[in-house]
């Protein structure tokens, strides 16, 4: 202070401000001696006045933006601790809010916010996934039950049964149509017929016509 015959530091957690030891605000720190406060370092927050050191920000948790204090990380992001931000669970994972950690969804599921459920029939998820819409779309010739980890090609003799656009499961081609499998439909026998559920169609001989169980002249 002024008048003083000799100088003296600021306890931990103050600093000299015109001849004054003023505490350090929430967000910094200052060690004996210092001559200013320090901002607290990323993965770090203090939300006390006067704070010789900082905090290390606990798992599941982020320092807020001025490092006063700390906020839990969001549904599907995760921190182990001491770091300045959350990160974003991995494709096929999630988290509810505050957690140090993702839990993986199983293959043929997906995460709902709060429950692991089955992926659609017509859909399928080879490793979980994080919503509804990350479950796959079945392609063309191709079909799958609930819960699925894959899609199943169509069969020889088959069609696509659909839901909406979903592909979600087969049926016998009807009697003279066929289908070779690995499409949606089946094509209609020319010159020919077929049973149902056929991959081919047999020839009507010439000068003959089918008609439903035999070749007739």
């Amino acid at each position: 202070k002024k008048g003083s015959s000799s100088c003296s530091s600021c306890l931990p957690g103050a600093v000299p401000v015109a001849g004054e030891c003023i505490a350090c605000p929430v967000g910094k720190s200052a060690s004996f001696g210092s001559a200013e406060c320090s901002d607290c370092n990323d993965g770090e927050y203090n939300d006390l006045e006067g704070a010789a050191y900082c905090n290390i920000a606990e798992a599941g948790t982020e320092p807020n933006h001025d490092r006063s204090g700390l906020v839990n990380c969001t549904a599907n992001t995760f921190s182990v601790g001491a770091k300045g931000f959350c990160s974003p669970c991995k494709e096929g994972s999630h988290s509810e809010a505050g957690q140090a950690a993702c839990i993986a969804t199983p293959p043929g599921h997906y995460w709902d916010g709060s429950t692991d459920v089955k992926c659609p029939a017509g859909t399928f998820s080879v490793s979980g996934a994080s919503n509804l819409a990350d479950c796959t779309a079945c392609s063309e010739g191709s079909y799958s039950a609930i819960g699925a980890t894959y899609c199943s090609t169509v069969a020889a003799g088959k069609k696509v049964v659909k839901v909406g656009e979903l592909r979600v499961n087969t049926e016998n081609c009807p009697a003279n149509t066929y289908s070779t499998g690995a499409t949606d439909d089946c094509q209609g026998c020319v010159g020919g017929h077929s049973e149902p559920g056929k991959a081919q169609c047999v020839v009507t001989p010439p000068g003959h016509y089918w008609d439903g169980s035999a070749d007739v002249k």
